[in-house]
């Protein structure tokens, strides 16, 4: 009965330290988006961008990679995950007319975060991430 007890308590140990390792969070991604864009008002060119959440989850550094200038963007609030893109790092745009405009980012592990929503009629563009290699 006493060794059953160990081996009970061993196994219930090793779920709690497994757990955390399966639901990490990634805190950054890679985006190559392919068109001109506007971020927090300013208007970004085509290329290769790193998204960084800070550590409080309320804004994203956007930054031209590798080492560009930024951008800070503040959340407006956090979207709850569709159960399809909770493990892809994406970017949606609002489109209205011909002016493409931050809308949501999404990374692995995370809710989804809105930093702008268009008013009126609009369409969605989605650029897909990577996680960052660390």
């Amino acid at each position: 009965m006493n060794r059953r007890f160990l081996v009970l308590l061993a196994v219930t140990a090793l779920m709690f330290v497994a757990h955390p390792a399966v639901s990490q969070t990634q805190d950054s991604a890679l985006a190559t988006i392919g068109f001109s864009f506007v971020a927090d008002g300013k208007t970004m060119p085509a290329g290769q961008y790193e998204l960084k959440l800070n550590s409080d989850r309320s804004a994203f550094t956007l930054s031209a990679s590798p080492k560009g200038s930024g951008v800070f963007i503040t959340t407006i609030t956090r979207l709850a995950s569709p159960e399809a893109a909770a493990g892809d790092a994406h970017i949606v745009f609002d489109k209205v007319g011909e002016t493409c405009y931050m809308s949501e980012v999404w990374l692995p592990g995370e809710d989804g975060y809105l930093v702008y929503a268009a008013k009126g009629k609009h369409t969605h563009q989605i650029v897909k991430g990577q996680k960052k290699a660390k």
